[in-house]
């Protein structure tokens, strides 16, 4: 087993922060298929306690900053599950696809949407890398939901609407 995964496993950040010092590949597979970023989200979720958990968000930053890509399905599972903070961590990457669609043809803003997870929501639209389109099917998605839960995400999707400018570079593309 590569040394990165090991210390990924062993829930190690100096380790991990010290190997990644020194430029190591950070795209290794595991014996799994998986990249050390996705074996640590996988462990994130994996354990209960919250200070484990916390290790395994400080280890995920520290591969993101170091530029490990963040895959389409990873994106999608972690907006699924709601965890704001990893999410959060996940959006860092530059190599994150805000625009990508799952087997069911759900881009991680629709994911937020059907889960009502506004402070998601909210994250996602101020998002550039939301082009028109994507928006655009979440918005659709949005209007056809009931409740006063529903009415609060079209107030966010309105908001990002009026920032949306075809001749500027600003808000979504």
């Amino acid at each position: 087993m590569h040394p990165l995964h090991i210390a990924v496993a062993r829930g190690d950040t100096k380790l991990t922060n010290w190997l990644l010092s020194f430029a190591v590949d950070i795209e290794v597979l595991n014996y799994n298929g998986h990249t050390p970023l996705i074996h640590s989200v996988n462990l994130f979720f994996e354990y209960p306690d919250l200070q484990t958990k916390q290790t395994y968000l400080q280890i995920a930053y520290a591969l993101v900053k170091a530029g490990a890509n963040v895959p389409d399905t990873l994106l999608h599972n972690v907006v699924a599950s709601g965890h704001y903070r990893l999410i959060k961590i996940l959006l860092h990457a530059n190599s994150c696809n805000l625009n990508s669609k799952n087997s069911n043809n759900h881009s991680v803003l629709d994911i937020a949407v059907m889960q009502f997870n506004f402070q998601v929501i909210d994250r996602l639209l101020h998002d550039r890398r939301i082009n028109k389109s994507t928006f655009v099917q979440a918005f659709g998605f949005a209007r056809k939901l009931e409740g006063s839960e529903a009415r609060r995400i079209l107030t966010l999707f309105e908001y990002h609407e009026k920032l949306i400018k075809p001749d500027s570079t600003l808000g979504i593309q």
